[in-house]
């Protein structure tokens, strides 16, 4: 079969490109993004995978979304694409337009669950509403998803299969373990708590923040480090700098190297209160390292489990347990050591590509 993965941005994304690489074994594949060739096509090249992109300087505009539809329609007629495998809100607005003009079949994959539901983006919601409705096999990698698609969305059950993040964690690049040793003559003594994603509402940085202020002030030398990028950068600076902490909170931007800086760093913080299934803690899992995560997001409530694998806590009203469980770590980090281990192997078993590639032969062969 002939299929076309469809994708918005080139920054590297293993969820993706492991699948992409994984049916390109038994079938004839290409990656088209929407953006310059960047690190993902560089991921699946080196596996064999063709690989395109079609960037437009006008973003979200109208214009932007007609052009795109035209090429992609224009793509899979040249190419002779039987299906369409598409992530994210731009390709997603664009393929249901797209199969009314193409033979090819289209699954769209989600990758948000209530974020938008959350958040203030009247475009976003329109653009959700138009997918769902048009839209005619989705695939969604938590329950909490689906449970979000059919209770609150109103799409129908039988459009909606459910199939986990694969991953081909030999695909990550190795660790280097300079970084650690850096931090560590950078910060003496400090214990280094990270936290990672986009720099939005919906992922609680300011929060996080806030908490932080809270255990510096009960007398721990720690320092946290923040890295992504997104609208909110600017108003967390300026938090940073009016709670005078400008010396122990480092915001970092988007790094290439994250598995660098999960290996340097002590402990993983996700306070986030939407996802679907968190490439973070799988990337935390690589480097066996202790998270803190929240109940009843995404899919943390299907293999995370409290003292076992991590810390899971409240979604809200978590100020409390959140101080505890840092106060514990902080007065003795070794003793939590075995949860990260467990981590890694719960993580592996679930998420591996190995595990999972049969769940999208099943579709192919459905369709």
């Amino acid at each position: 079969m002939n299929i076309l993965v469809y994708y918005d941005s080139s920054n590297f994304a293993i969820y993706v490109s492991s699948v992409a690489v994984e049916l390109s074994k038994t079938h004839s594949v290409i990656l088209l993004t929407q953006s310059s060739k960047g690190e993902i096509h560089s991921d699946v090249e080196k596996y064999g995978v063709k690989s395109y992109g079609y960037e437009l300087q006008e973003k979200n505009s109208i214009w932007f979304y007609f052009k795109q539809l035209l090429h992609l329609i224009r793509f899979i007629k040249s190419n002779r694409i039987e299906l369409v495998i598409s992530h994210n809100h731009p390709c997603n607005f664009v393929s249901v337009f797209a199969q009314f003009f193409c033979k090819a079949k289209f699954i769209i994959s989600r990758h948000h669950t209530d974020i938008v539901m959350l958040g203030n983006n009247k475009m976003a919601k329109r653009i959700d509403r138009i997918i769902n409705r048009l839209g005619k096999k989705f695939i969604v990698p938590s329950t909490k998803t689906v449970n979000q698609m059919i209770l609150s969305e109103g799409v129908a059950k039988d459009k909606i299969v459910k199939i986990p993040y694969a991953y081909n964690f030999d695909d990550y690049p190795k660790i280097n373990s300079q970084l650690k040793i850096e931090l560590k003559n950078q910060y003496p003594g400090a214990l280094i708590f990270i936290t990672i994603g986009r720099l939005i509402e919906g992922k609680r940085t300011e929060e996080l923040i806030i908490e932080f202020e809270k255990w510096c002030a009960a007398g721990m030398n720690i320092r946290l480090l923040i890295l992504g990028d997104g609208p909110n950068k600017s108003h967390l600076d300026k938090l940073i700098q009016v709670k005078s902490l400008s010396s122990k909170v480092i915001l970092l931007g988007r790094q290439p190297n994250v598995l660098d800086y999960i290996y340097a760093s002590d402990l993983v913080i996700h306070l986030s209160e939407s996802e679907t299934s968190c490439n973070v803690i799988k990337e935390a899992a690589i480097c066996e390292k202790p998270v803190i995560v929240c109940e009843d997001v995404g899919d943390f409530d299907e293999y995370m489990k409290h003292h076992v694998n991590g810390f899971v806590i409240p979604k809200y009203g978590y100020e409390e347990q959140l101080f505890r469980i840092v106060t514990d770590f902080y007065s003795g980090k070794e003793k939590f050591s075995q949860l990260g281990v467990q981590l890694n192997k719960d993580v592996m078993q679930k998420f591996s590509i190995d595990k999972i590639i049969h769940q999208y032969e099943n579709i192919l062969d459905s369709i």
